[in-house]
């Protein structure tokens, strides 16, 4: 997708900072949770912005990271990637005659503000707590399971460093045993 790796961070580290707090960039506590949808695009673009503007505010939160905002970022071309995934989509549809797969292809590659406003939407507001936090975050079993186990937010946030979110053994973080698969092949590793 057209997410930069540098504004991602920049907004998640910021989530956690001020996590359910008016300083919050998404949060169902002070924006509600269907204006949280837009709320995490205004928080984002607004991060962008201030990266590439060098603000001390956004640039200290990700200082460790050694690397620019993306080139399309940076000159007003954002919409890039979003273009070559759809010309990735027509590619699939035409190549395999699989307009089906293609379709799930680039819904599925196009969904990760559904996603993130599931996760931080519904698991600061919805479900259980293993752990007592600062802040509002729940574990969301129906979001842990569509979004591979982020929706396991109070584990997350009692623990932000760890890859895997699950603590109970019932919880399942499909997305740490897809790490552990990738780490086996020697592809990623787990800090």
């Amino acid at each position: 997708t057209g997410l930069d790796a540098k504004g991602w961070s920049c907004m998640h580290r910021m989530h956690h900072l001020y996590s359910d707090s008016p300083k919050d960039p998404h949060t169902p506590v002070t924006h509600g949770i269907f204006p949280v949808f837009f709320q995490q695009l205004g928080s984002y673009k607004k991060t962008l912005a201030g990266l590439v503007m060098g603000r001390k505010s956004y640039v200290s939160v990700v200082s460790d990271l050694n690397f620019p905002v993306s080139w399309s970022n940076r000159n007003g071309l954002w919409y890039l990637p979003y273009l070559l995934q759809l010309a990735l989509t027509i590619g699939i549809g035409f190549y395999f005659n699989a307009w089906i797969l293609a379709a799930c292809y680039y819904f599925g590659i196009m969904s990760h503000p559904a996603q993130g406003w599931m996760v931080n939407a519904l698991g600061h507001k919805y479900g259980y707590r293993n752990f007592e936090t600062s802040d509002q975050s729940k574990n969301n079993t129906a979001v842990a399971w569509l979004v591979f186990g982020e929706g396991f937010q109070n584990n997350h946030h009692h623990s932000p460093s760890s890859a895997d979110f699950s603590v109970k053994p019932w919880e399942v973080d499909l997305g740490y045993w897809l790490v552990r698969i990738l780490k086996s092949f020697r592809l990623v590793t787990i800090n």
